[in-house]
């Protein structure tokens, strides 16, 4: 009985034991491409450090993996650190607007 009640208190103990706190946090820039509709992301100045799926939820989890893969094969490399983004405001001509950006002149 004793073995018993030692196993089932083992047994909460466990399932009520907090996950460790991340690390490290690595920023990803991430879009969706418009013709296959799939999320892409990468980490800036991580070679090797991206992914793509068809939700959010699935790209994280592929960025963790590939991450944590990386990282176990190889240490941390980042060749530079992520500043931030910046909106630049440019004026388009409405027949430049169906044109990939190769096509504009």
């Amino acid at each position: 009985m004793a073995e018993w009640r030692k196993s089932k208190i083992e047994t909460l103990q466990e399932s009520l034991r907090v996950p460790a706190e991340p690390s490290h946090r690595f920023t990803a820039v991430i879009h969706r491409c418009p013709e296959t509709q799939l999320y892409l992301a990468y980490v800036p100045g991580f070679p090797g450090a991206y992914s793509q799926a068809e939700s959010l939820d699935e790209l994280s989890a592929n960025l963790r993996d590939v991450i944590e893969l990386l990282l176990e094969n190889g240490g941390i490399r980042i060749n530079s650190e992520f500043v931030g983004v910046q909106t630049v405001a440019v004026t388009i001509r409405c027949d430049q607007i169906s044109k990939t950006p190769s096509q504009i002149s």
